[in-house]
This record gives structure tokens, sequence and C-alpha cells, in this order.
């Protein structure tokens, strides 16, 4: 085998072994939402670098509430965030996927009643 073969089969070994990036997803326990009520569910980029935030809200049963938000570059000390205003009483919570669970801070909050929920 040739010395060429050999370092391009090395290479290929340690792509395949490697662990893939990943990223994280954070979640929030349920919020109890009046009619009326604004809430909303902002991560916070607390890194030194921009990256890539998707958030969406769901039914306590699981149903996703529209497509998720995605905001890519987010800066250091930005936020990426959903704000809903239900019809009707509810039981929510927010999902987020975010590169690092460590480089962001994340809430759920009922801006009407001040209840607040941390994403984990």
């Amino acid at each position: 085998m040739s010395r060429t073969r050999i370092l391009a089969f090395a290479s290929l070994l340690v792509f395949a072994v490697a662990p893939a990036v990943r990223a994280s997803e954070i979640v929030s326990g349920l919020l109890v939402l009046k009619a009326g009520d604004t809430a909303d569910c902002d991560i916070l980029n607390v890194a030194t670098s921009p990256m890539d935030i998707t958030v969406q809200l769901f039914e306590s049963g699981g149903t996703a509430l529209g497509g998720p938000t995605t905001c890519h570059g987010t800066s250091p000390d930005s936020l990426c965030g959903v704000t809903i205003i239900p019809s009707s009483t509810s039981f929510l919570f927010c999902r987020a996927t975010v590169p690092s669970k460590k480089k962001v801070r994340a809430t759920w909050t009922n801006d009407t009643t001040g209840a607040a929920l941390e994403l984990h």
C-alpha cells in the first residue's frame, strides 16, 4: 500500500471515529397563560462569538405552535426569542436549540403576571 493511501485511510478513520458536533436542546417547564396574557421565550447569547439559535413554543401535549424561529448569527449579549398572546387559557412550554447550554441564558416569562421559568 502506498504512503498516500495509508494517510488517506488514516484520515478517514479519524473522521469516522471523531464525535460529531451536536447542538443542545434546552426546555422550560409549563407556564400557564390566560387569554390576553403576553409571554416571551428569550435566549441570551453570553458567549464571545455569534451563534445560531432556534426557539419554538409547544402546547402541553407537545403540539408545536407554528414553525420554529431561527436567529442566525445572534451576536454576543443579544437575544433570540418569540412572543405569544394566546386567545384562550393555555399551558405552554418553550424549547430552544443552541450550540452550547453553557453559552446561553434562557427564560420563559409570562410578562402579564411576572411568572418566569428557566430553560435547562
